[in-house]
């Protein structure tokens, strides 16, 4: 490796950690060595939210939209959603469930 990169690389690093008090710095220190250590270091990775089943199926999403969902029983909208789509494309109950409390929000945020 370059030395002019571990020379930066350290001045960068006594820099930042001058700014904290001797205890703090080791603790710094003491986690990164163990995440070198492990080789973690530098893994952490946004967490991306997945779309889920009734939000990923554009028509589905749009037709629950479209219901008074604040004036229906979940249960009712779910048998509805059953019969108009089939079984294979509606999610979970559980799932569903989630969904219809992320709707409902959605639909009191609109108004």
């Amino acid at each position: 490796m370059n030395s002019k990169n571990v020379e930066r690389a350290q001045e960068v690093i006594i820099r930042e950690l001058s700014k904290l008090n001797t205890l703090e710095a080791r603790q710094v220190l003491a986690s990164v060595q163990d995440s070198l250590f492990k080789g973690t270091i530098g893994c952490k990775q946004e967490s991306v939210r997945r779309l889920s089943k009734i939000e990923s199926d554009r028509e589905i999403y749009e037709f629950l939209l479209s219901l008074d969902l604040e004036f229906m029983p979940q249960r009712y909208v779910f048998k509805l959603c059953t019969k108009k789509f089939g079984e294979a494309r509606m999610p979970k109950k559980s799932s569903f469930n989630r969904g219809f409390k992320k709707l409902l929000a959605k639909k009191e945020l609109q108004n």
